[in-house]
């Protein structure tokens, strides 16, 4: 059999060995070859030293999959809550899917920014490892797309396996205090008649991460797409959706009075679904996937045998948790019958049980802070609780915006804070939606304000209310002072969106400052052929350490050794032959240093 250089180079291992005993019980660490950091090899628990040189297809550092790795990777790569630019619908040969290749092939990476970055930086990862880092690639808003030819940073290609994708997103931000709209009115995909409610998909794990859903509740024709009544859904730039920008999710939508109340809100769980509501109908939730295909129709998730009484008329949602500990929070307006803030849990099927009338969370009018009806509510990562009262009259002593704690067994009715009592001005006026971001730093409340005088929406400091900026306050956008903003939602980087039901579009905001965001794609690469070497390194007998071995792709495996790390190979001397697929290879401590390398042929 004809041996080639080629397929000695991938299979190597290197070793040092050596009498140093002064590194007893330390971590050692191997020198980094190629610019890489050194891999980790362990404590050395008698005399002599094993460092691993992590070269090409080194066994321990560079191709190693660790599943504990992977998911510290993942962890340390989640967004920042004041990140902005970020990369989403990433795409592997323009598929959603994994894909299989052979080695050496060149697999097209694609994503979506939803504005432009000052850098972009995509890694190709074993693991936790980063086997190539490409910088440079595509910046813009929009689609872009790049190219990865199958090969590590040493432009050697690398070994059957799976590879994962990440890319990191990096822009100087925009200067403060003042928060920058980065979507256009005149964008189609940004369009919508009479939007009710805005949510974002924060999931992270899903390959719909990032998107935008808005609900439109009056049609007004077919083009643009979100004049339609139905749920609009775009991706992040604000480009419709891969399988269609508008979806009725299959389900007849109440077009009788009350006009203009389905469908209403909606929000999308930590674990994919997205949930609607239908508030012509007093506040039934459906549920869908992230195409609003599946089920056809929605699975009705919350019904009338769930209100506690005929007079029920539920606005919301939001969705906290995930599984059989997804929570349903509702807010009750039906004054002076309401029951203020409510609160279901799913059972194993998706629903809410049958007649079951839910958990009252927060009580209004008397004695309680919240004093009137409530009009939406949002949940924090803490169980904190923030909800909106939709005042009318400039000067109403009723608060506007008020936070509960978290929820104890006993029902509320002090707040932790609140705001907006006998403010005058027409900017608190008609609060109508409210959410919390991801990371319970700020919460952002829509106000419609009078007949669109003094519309916007407010993000205030989780704190204590302090209101940090007031987004569409007063300026002119597409040629209108005006604007009434019905509801508002936060990505998992910390953009805020909302709907302006006057000028009839969506709007995202980002936070000033300079900021970076990592997305590790869902997809994945599978490189075929020969999975990598797999290494122990273990004490043997006295005076011995044991290197055991399994893989790779040659008939036998060599190990061989010189006294030069960098002498070429057909120098370096033959000391045993396995010819096993694994096996174990004894190294002698001796005087003075030496190398070892295993390989196959």
């Amino acid at each position: 059999m004809m041996k080639t250089p080629e397929r000695k180079s991938r299979a190597h291992v290197e070793f040092t060995v050596s009498p140093d005993t002064s590194l007893r019980g330390r971590r050692v660490r191997a020198p980094g070859l190629h610019g890489h950091s050194a891999a980790p090899v362990g404590r050395v628990p008698s005399p002599g030293v094993l460092d691993m040189y992590s070269r090409q297809a080194t066994v321990l550092s560079r191709y190693a999959l660790h599943s504990l790795a992977l998911a510290f990777l993942l962890a340390a790569a989640a967004p920042s809550a004041r990140a902005n630019v970020y990369a989403t619908n990433i795409k592997l040969n323009g598929s959603l899917a994994s894909v299989s290749v052979a080695p050496g092939t060149s697999v097209s990476i694609s994503y979506i920014l939803n504005e432009s970055a000052a850098s972009v930086t995509i890694k190709i990862l074993s693991g936790a490892t980063a086997v190539r880092t490409m910088t440079g690639a595509g910046a813009a808003r929009g689609l872009n797309t790049a190219s990865w030819d199958g090969k590590d940073d040493s432009n050697v290609t690398v070994p059957g396996g799976n590879y994962s994708v990440s890319i990191t997103a990096s822009s100087s931000g925009y200067a403060g205090p003042a928060w920058t709209l980065t979507t256009s009115d005149t964008n189609p995909g940004n369009k919508i008649w009479e939007p009710r409610g805005i949510a974002l998909d924060r999931n992270t794990n899903s390959v719909y991460y990032g998107r935008v859903f808005a609900a439109n509740a009056i049609p007004n024709g077919t083009t643009p797409l979100g004049y339609q009544r139905g749920i609009l859904k775009c991706n992040a730039d604000g480009s419709y959706a891969d399988e269609g920008g508008f979806s009725t999710g299959g389900h007849t939508w109440p077009t009788t009075s009350p006009t203009g109340y389905a469908p209403w809100k909606l929000q999308v769980s930590d674990d994919d679904y997205v949930y609607i509501e239908d508030w012509a109908n007093s506040g039934d939730i459906y549920r869908w996937d992230p195409t609003l295909s599946t089920p056809a129709g929605g699975l009705h998730v919350l019904r009338s045998d769930n209100w506690y009484s005929t007079s029920a008329n539920m606005s919301g949602p939001t969705i906290f948790g995930t599984g059989t500990n997804t929570e349903i929070w509702m807010a009750d307006v039906p004054y002076p019958n309401d029951h203020g803030i409510l609160r279901w849990t799913v059972s194993s099927d998706g629903t809410c049980a049958a007649n079951d009338k839910g958990t009252q969370i927060v009580k209004s009018h008397l004695g309680s802070d919240l004093q009137d009806y409530p009009w939406d509510v949002a949940v924090d990562t803490n169980h904190d609780i923030y909800t909106i009262q939709a005042r009318a009259n400039p000067g109403d002593s009723a608060w506007r915006v008020l936070k509960f704690p978290a929820y104890s067994g006993t029902v509320d009715t002090t707040a932790i804070w609140k705001i907006g009592s006998g403010y005058g001005g027409s900017d608190w006026l008609y609060a109508s939606g409210i959410s919390v971001d991801p990371t319970a730093t700020y919460v952002a409340v829509a106000f419609r304000g009078s007949s669109g005088t003094g519309g916007n929406t407010k993000i205030l400091s989780t704190v204590d209310g302090t209101v940090i900026t007031s987004l569409d306050l007063g300026v002119s956008l597409s040629g209108q002072t005006k604007k009434a903003d019905y509801d508002v939602d936060w990505d998992a980087v910390g953009n805020v969106y909302l709907v302006d039901e006057y000028v009839g579009v969506w709007r995202a905001y980002s936070p000033p400052g300079a900021n970076s965001a990592t997305t590790v794609a869902v997809p994945v690469i599978q490189v075929t052929g020969p999975a990598p070497a797999t290494l122990a390194i273990a004490p043997g007998t006295p005076g011995h350490y044991d290197i055991a071995y399994s893989g790779g792709s040659g008939l036998q495996f060599v190990l061989v050794s010189s006294t030069n790390v960098t002498a070429a190979m057909n120098t370096w001397a033959r000391v045993a032959t396995n010819s096993a697929t694994s096996g174990t290879f004894s190294v002698i401590i001796g005087p003075g240093a030496a190398f070892y390398r295993v390989k196959s042929e």
